[in-house]
């Protein structure tokens, strides 16, 4: 069935990953049998320029309508100056999303007068606080909800050690403030509330974000990460052969959040052993945890290729055997998608997405656990790689057939069927 579907995504670009790339690859699959209305935001984080408009000069997608809603100027001015002043990126954000969703419902309204929507699909910001006010239109659209995260608490024992880096103390001011405000908002902020009661369908990105809305709103969720792989690159298992260095892969902001320097403490721990670290990416901290790793002797160990180009990214990629995810917090990164397209295994802390998009067969899950546990944990299993090179072609052959249950072709047959049964059931109640 070919539905009129209005599309609310902050952020999206045909360049950019994270949520750019989640709401670019759900357009890209669902305009081939859909009309998708995206109501969009251009320059969404001080951007230098509008991504869409710029692609749109010579591009163009069947089926699919740009629609650019502005920013609140007063708004952005205050959300970006918390972040810039605080270093409080995602106060920051919340107030900037926050204040555009309120436009977002009004250009929907107006549009509506013209178009017949089947149903609106909020997509993102997939963080439930931002939701601006209660979704409810001039006429009756079903609402689908999510892919949502961001209701579950963020683990102590992987934050405590952070805030000794640089402006650390601003990130620990965000974790207590989160840690106080996120529990209240989740259970009681009206919006939320009314959202979640009245959609028709709610995703969550995480498996802990699934329990926890459930349980408080007694309502059924459906578990759905918020992004998926478009192609899968490699059919054979890589291979790590006996004396070849086991080459290890970090890919993100070198932000707080990412937590690199769980990694970096691991890896000190077996630092006799034939292994190479390639950190790509840059942030806030990137010198402190270069510092960081030559006072503990790493120097030699670790390529720091800061931001690179996607190309660049996927020829690094291509060479490594292991890839790492160290994060406090995430909704389901999209390097761990990029990993799996090209069967590389992935060893990851062993909650958010990445807990419920592997298994302990196709990755290496590491529990939540004190630190100095964590540390040793990873590097233990890093050890058992290296002193058994087979294991790393067995997960590897068990991560090509996993990247094949989270396509995106398959997503799409799910979602579709998902999204034609609620607009058939809001028909036959008109």
């Amino acid at each position: 069935m070919r539905k009129n579907i209005a599309l609310v995504t902050y952020m999206i670009s045909p360049f950019r990953g994270s949520e750019c790339s989640v709401s670019w690859n759900y357009v890209k699959k669902m305009s081939e049998i859909n009309n998708i209305y995206v109501f969009y935001s251009s320059r969404p984080w001080g951007y230098k320029c509008d991504d869409i408009m710029e692609w749109s000069k010579l591009n163009s997608i069947p089926n699919v309508y740009f629609i650019d809603v502005h920013k609140n100027t007063f708004f952005f001015r205050l959300g970006f100056a918390i972040f810039r002043h605080l270093e409080c990126l995602e106060i920051g954000q919340t107030i900037i999303r926050t204040s555009w969703l309120k436009n977002v419902r009004h250009k929907i309204n107006e549009l509506a007068r013209s178009v017949r929507f089947d149903l609106i699909h909020l997509l993102n910001p997939i963080g439930f606080r931002t939701l601006a006010q209660d979704w409810s239109f001039d006429k009756d659209i079903p609402i689908v909800y999510g892919p949502v995260q961001g209701c579950e608490p963020t683990p102590w024992c992987l934050v405590k050690k952070i805030f000794f880096l640089r402006n650390g103390i601003p990130f620990l001011v965000e974790y207590l403030i989160r840690s106080l405000y996120l529990p209240i908002l989740f259970k009681y902020a009206r919006s939320f509330r009314y959202t979640i009661k009245n959609a028709k369908i709610v995703f969550a990105a995480t498996p802990q974000t699934l329990t926890q809305i459930e349980r408080v709103y007694k309502r059924k969720v459906f578990y759905l990460p918020e992004n998926g792989i478009l192609k899968l690159e490699r059919r054979v298992p890589i291979n790590l052969a006996i004396g070849q260095p086991l080459n290890i892969i970090w890919c993100g902001t070198v932000c707080h959040r990412k937590n690199t320097i769980l990694l970096l403490d691991s890896l000190t721990n077996i630092k006799n052993l034939d292994w190479h670290l390639n950190i790509v990416g840059d942030g806030p901290i990137k010198n402190d945890l270069v510092d960081y790793a030559k006072v503990n002797g790493l120097e030699s160990r670790i390529s720091w290729y800061g931001s690179v180009s996607r190309d660049e990214v996927q020829k690094i990629f291509s060479k490594s055997h292991l890839h790492v995810i160290t994060s406090c917090r995430e909704g389901t990164p999209t390097t761990l998608w990029e990993a799996m397209a090209k069967g590389i295994p992935t060893l990851t802390l062993d909650h958010c997405g990445m807990g419920g998009v592997l298994s302990n067969v196709d990755g290496i899950k590491i529990p939540i656990d004190s630190y100095d546990n964590m540390r040793k944990n990873i590097a233990y299993q890093i050890q058992l790689i290296h002193d058994n090179p087979q294991k790393i072609h067995d997960l590897s052959l068990a991560t090509i057939e996993c990247a094949k249950k989270w396509s995106w072709d398959s997503r799409c047959i799910y979602l579709n069927d998902v999204l034609d049964r609620v607009v058939n059931e809001n028909s036959h109640c008109q």
